[in-house]
This record gives C-alpha cells, structure tokens and sequence, in this order.
C-alpha cells in the first residue's frame, strides 16, 4: 500500500465506528471514484 493511501487508511480509522477493515475499504473506494463523482 501507498504511504498516502496508508495515511488516508489512519485518519478514517479516527472516525468513529469505523475499525481497520472498515477504513480500508472506504480508502480504496474514495481512490478508486471517478473525479466527476467527488465533485
């Protein structure tokens, strides 16, 4: 993994309900949306 992607991983964990996995997956996705979509 990335150092910006682990990075983005840590701070999504800081939120709360959100554990490791969790955290991991909503980073992947945010990664891998569209820019049209995060507008």
């Amino acid at each position: 993994m990335t150092n910006a992607l682990e990075r983005l991983v840590e701070q999504l964990r800081r939120l709360p309900g959100i554990g490791s996995k969790s955290a991991r997956r909503l980073a992947y996705h945010l990664v891998e949306m569209p820019k049209e979509a995060s507008t």
